[in-house]
C-alpha cells in the first residue's frame, strides 16, 4: 500500500539501499525528457516508497546503434515531482468516484482552448495507468513482483 492505494507491479533490480529499473530509449542524452513524458518519476516516486530506499537509478540503452548504455541517477527534485503527479491523480481519481465529474479540467470558451486540456488529461491518465499497473516494466525472465 502507498497511503491508501494498492500498488503492483515488477522491480528490475532491488540493492542493498537502492533500486534499479532497465530502460530503453531513442537517446540517452535525451533521456531526461523520456522519464517526463512516460512518467517514470511516478514509478520512481511509488517504487522508492514501497521497498524504503532513496536511491533509484535507471540502467539505459539506447534502442540503435551503437546502443550507448547509461546509469542515470533519479535525483530528489524527480522524486518529487513524481510524488506531486502521484498525489494529482489520486486526487483527481477520488474526485472524479465522488462526485462523477471530469477529473479534467475541460474548457470550452473558443473553438481550441479545451485541446490541450484534454490532451494533458489523457496524457496524465495514461501515466497513471502505466505507473499503478507497471505495464511499462515487465521483465519476463526475472520479475521481482510486489504487491502491496
Amino acid at each position: 500500500m502507498l497511503g491508501p492505494v494498492k500498488v503492483k507491479g515488477f522491480l528490475d533490480c532491488l540493492g542493498d539501499g537502492y533500486i534499479v529499473d532497465s530502460k530503453s530509449t531513442k537517446s540517452v542524452s535525451k533521456f531526461r525528457y523520456s522519464v517526463r513524458d512516460f512518467c517514470y518519476d511516478i514509478q520512481a516516486y511509488i517504487y522508492t516508497k514501497v521497498f524504503g530506499v532513496n536511491e533509484f537509478y535507471w540502467l539505459v540503452q539506447e534502442k540503435t546503434a551503437p546502443y550507448l548504455p547509461a546509469i542515470v541517477e533519479c535525483s530528489e527534485e524527480t522524486l518529487f515531482a513524481g510524488e506531486m503527479k502521484f498525489n494529482d491523480a489520486i486526487e483527481r481519481i477520488e474526485k472524479f468516484l465522488r462526485e462523477g465529474s471530469s477529473p479534467f479540467k475541460i474548457t470550452f470558451d473558443s473553438k481550441y482552448k479545451w485541446l490541450p486540456y484534454l490532451i494533458c488529461g489523457f496524457r496524465l491518465l495514461s501515466c497513471i495507468l502505466r505507473s499503478l499497473n507497471c505495464l511499462c516494466n515487465y521483465n519476463p525472465i526475472n520479475p521481482l513482483p510486489i504487491t502491496q
